[in-house]
């Protein structure tokens, strides 16, 4: 019986995207590598962590260190971050079909937590993040035994290809969003076990 329902955050539940352009592109100019541009955004949304990194010219080494870069970039402008639209709503409706909520994310947990603050947001009982974006299997993991759960007792909720492949890893169930990063024929390649929408339509997965 499922008992968490645990999000990304990035992109599932905060409005990041122009963020992390403007991050990316900060670092990218400071070691050459391709920019992001508003016109390429949708080639991006198709591919996977490795293309997009040979698209940008971003060496696949570096990128678990460019997450921490990153993160530092990021950590300036958090005050800007507005969350999805009917995200709030949700979390509520979720609360009260008697679900715990929690975030898995690659971000860090003090930019989430000044996040959830500034928005009113007391519905989640737990973060727990990794600044490896290529880990999301080993943190998912690490939640379900930090908490003494099983993996069929967990859905994981998230908007990129990375999130649906941990969830399979980790044996969890897996919900794709179709408002973030990844656009719906990429997350539909890899079945998820559900795709939503709008976030009113992960209580109506739930309540069926």
């Amino acid at each position: 019986m499922i008992s968490y329902l645990v999000f990304d955050f990035d992109g599932t539940l905060a409005d990041t995207q122009q963020l992390f352009i403007e991050t990316y592109n900060t670092i990218a100019g400071r070691r050459n590598y391709r920019l992001i541009e508003q016109g390429s955004l949708s080639h991006l949304k198709k591919l996977s962590v490795a293309e997009r990194c040979r698209y940008l010219g971003v060496p696949f080494y570096r990128v678990p260190f460019m997450g921490i870069e990153f993160l530092k970039e990021y950590s300036k402008s958090t005050t800007y971050i507005q969350p999805i639209a009917g995200i709030k709503q949700m979390l509520g409706e979720l609360k009260s079909m008697g679900y715990e909520l929690a975030i898995v994310s690659s971000n860090n947990k003090q930019n989430i937590g000044r996040f959830l603050a500034e928005q009113n947001i007391d519905e989640i009982s737990v973060i727990h993040c990794s600044s490896n974006i290529l880990g999301k299997a080993s943190l998912l993991k690490r939640f379900l035994k930090t908490l003494d759960l099983r993996a069929d007792e967990v859905i994981y909720i998230g908007d990129e290809q990375r999130d649906i492949l941990a969830s399979r890893e980790a044996g969890v169930k897996s919900i794709a969003v179709t408002w973030g990063y990844d656009e719906v024929g990429t997350l539909a390649a890899l079945s998820p076990d559900h795709i939503v929408h709008t976030p009113g339509d992960i209580a109506k997965i739930l309540s069926s």
